[in-house]
């Protein structure tokens, strides 16, 4: 991690105990109810191998953290919760994971894909202010869309990836293959026309 904090900040993957303390104290005040999970779920893929939890601290400080779904043999992941202490936002602490991420894709030669709220499906302006504000900042620290929609029960999203996508097509089959893994036994619908019934959708843009 190139920065000046270099020498101050660290990541490190946290342990069950951690991700469900945080997961407490932090993520469940930190996203909407539609988009948070039970910790049980976590778990569950944490003890399949499946699911990590990272920090990034500074002299021993919560700055950031988040968690991520991996597929060890396709080496893909998907970012599944990311956020900024609030103390510490707009600080640059959010740049330096995603530079640590992209460094991370660098060196496996991996893909990381990120959910971003889709701003067209948004209900006031102001929320479709904050959902325009964090899908710049990802696209402005590398991450590019997929041109793939995506919609989780009551969440739509734009879905971007960091890493290197050549063939959409096998960006399509990557995507499906992530949310199976993350919805076990899950058969993703073709289109959004069956979002209510099968609780998701994918679509190309």
């Amino acid at each position: 991690m190139s920065d000046n904090r270099e020498s101050s900040c660290r990541v490190r993957k946290m342990t069950i105990q951690e991700m469900e303390k945080i997961y407490q104290q932090q993520l469940v005040n930190d996203f909407p109810p539609n988009e948070t999970k039970p910790f049980s779920s976590m778990k569950e893929m944490w003890e399949k191998g499946i699911y990590r939890g990272y920090v990034l601290e500074e002299n021993d400080r919560l700055c950031s953290y988040w968690y991520t779904l991996y597929i060890e043999k396709e080496n893909i992941r998907l970012l599944d919760y990311f956020a900024v202490v609030q103390a510490y936002r707009g600080k640059g602490y959010g740049s330096l994971v995603m530079r640590y991420l992209k460094e991370q894709v660098a060196v496996s030669d991996s893909i990381i894909f990120i959910e971003s709220e889709d701003p067209q499906k948004s209900r006031t302006q102001e929320e479709q202010a904050v959902r325009e504000k964090r899908l710049q900042f990802y696209q402005n620290n590398g991450a590019q869309d997929t041109a793939f929609r995506t919609g989780v029960y009551q969440a739509d999203y734009v879905l971007l990836a960091l890493g290197e996508i050549v063939d959409k097509g096998d960006t399509e089959e990557w995507i499906r293959r992530v949310y199976q893994e993350f919805y076990t036994g899950a058969i993703l619908p073709q289109n959004g026309d069956d979002m209510e019934t099968a609780g998701f959708y994918m679509k190309k843009q």
